[in-house]
């Protein structure tokens, strides 16, 4: 099902299953494509709406593969867009892609001798009206509210305690234990949806572990257990700045999904992976 609407109170009061679509499907969006060195060509998104995108998912159809990649200006805070970090690349910038921009989202797929067949299977635009696929606008916006839970938990560690030095290793510690966990998830939703990619439990936690990653590369490359009081208060500043961007961002307002209690319970080994 492709779905398309200009109406943002659609999807932002909206809950699984997503409702048909009342309007004919219009694309707004096309994919180019590049030639570099050595052969390899690079897949481009072209915004073509006069809207801007905040969030789109790509997939790669093979013969015997496949893969997928989402894109989100939830990615990273605003204010960290001209120094991002070195594992992050090919991103959408927080203020997303404008009508008319282009982005470069990395090379395409190939299956053997064959090249994938690569397509855009869903759009988030900044006023909240979507475009694509039902399954895969579900999947965005699980993706969404893990990014959310997670950046929520990070603002929770903000304290003066955190501060200490006596404490700043034990931070670190956590990054990576939660990064572990969300892999452990992630790789227990996709068992037990193998053949959907798109399952929203899995989304979420890919959302989860996109904001643990993320703070473990700041919380790693800030040294923040050598590295003074002001500098650690710095991050944490960064962290709350990035929840305020989102409860700030007109895409999200009053958003309802229902996720269970029992699929976000970190320390939760089995949870929760049929919702």
């Amino acid at each position: 099902m492709f779905l398309h609407t200009t109406c943002s109170t659609l999807l932002l009061a909206a809950t699984f299953p997503l409702l048909p679509a009342l309007t004919p499907p219009v694309v707004n969006f096309h994919l180019q494509f590049s030639e570099e060195v050595a052969g390899i060509t690079r897949i481009v998104f072209v915004n073509d709406s006069e809207k801007i995108i905040e969030a789109l998912h790509l997939s790669q159809r093979c013969a015997l593969s496949g893969s997928f990649l989402s894109l989100d200006a939830f990615d990273t805070p605003k204010s960290i867009d001209s120094v991002t970090p070195a594992h992050i690349s090919h991103q959408i910038r927080s203020a997303g892609l404008g009508p008319g921009e282009q982005i470069d989202i990395g090379p395409l797929s190939r299956d053997g001798n064959h090249e994938c067949n690569p397509q855009i299977d869903g759009v988030i635009y900044s006023d909240g009206s979507y475009e694509g696929n039902a399954r895969v606008l579900q999947g965005l916006k699980a993706r969404r509210m893990g990014i959310m839970a997670g950046v929520g938990y990070w603002v929770g560690q903000a304290n003066e305690d955190a501060l200490r030095a006596s404490r700043r290793a034990s931070v670190v510690a956590l990054a990576q234990r939660r990064k572990a966990q969300d892999h452990m998830r992630i790789e227990e939703c996709s068992t037990k949806t193998v053949d959907d990619n798109e399952a929203p439990p899995q989304r979420y936690w890919e959302g989860r572990d996109q904001v643990d990653s993320f703070m473990l590369t700041l919380l790693s490359q800030a040294r923040i257990e050598e590295n003074s009081e002001s500098t650690v208060r710095h991050l944490w500043q960064l962290i709350s700045e990035w929840e305020k961007d989102i409860e700030n961002d007109t895409s999200m307002n009053g958003i309802n999904i229902e996720i269970p209690v029992s699929a976000m319970l970190v320390d939760d080994a089995a949870g929760n992976c049929s919702w």
